[in-house]
C-alpha cells in the first residue's frame, strides 16, 4: 500500500471482500485506508450493491472503523468511466467525487 499512496492521488476500494465481508471488517483494511488518508490520498468506495443507499453503505463503513459519508460511496450505477476524484492530493477529507471536475 505504501507504494500506491505515493503514486496516486486517489484510491477506489471495492467493498465486499476487500474492506468487509458481510457485516465484518477485513483485517487491516481500516488501518490501511486510514494510512492512505493520512498521506493525503482521497479514498472512495465502490459498490455494486443496488439494494443499499450510499448512506447505508457509509454507515456500515463507519461502524467497522472506516469513517465515510454518502459522498464517499460510488454506486456502479453512476458509471465510473468519466469519474475522477477531486480535489487533488492534500485536499480536505470532505472532498466530493465528481464527473465534471477538471
Amino acid at each position: 500500500m505504501t507504494e500506491l499512496v505515493t503514486r496516486f492521488d486517489a484510491l477506489l476500494f471495492d467493498l465486499d471482500g476487500v474492506v468487509y465481508i458481510g457485516p465484518d471488517p477485513v483485517q487491516h483494511a481500516a488501518a490501511a485506508i486510514a494510512a492512505a488518508r493520512a498521506s493525503g490520498v482521497a479514498c472512495g468506495f465502490v459498490t455494486n450493491n443496488a439494494s443499499r443507499t450510499p448512506q447505508a453503505v457509509a454507515d456500515h463503513l463507519s461502524e467497522i472503523g472506516v469513517p465515510a459519508g454518502s459522498a464517499d460511496v460510488i454506486p456502479t450505477g453512476r458509471g465510473l468511466t468519466p469519474l475522477r476524484a477531486c480535489p487533488a492530493r492534500g485536499a480536505d477529507p470532505g472532498h466530493r467525487w465528481s464527473r465534471n471536475h477538471r
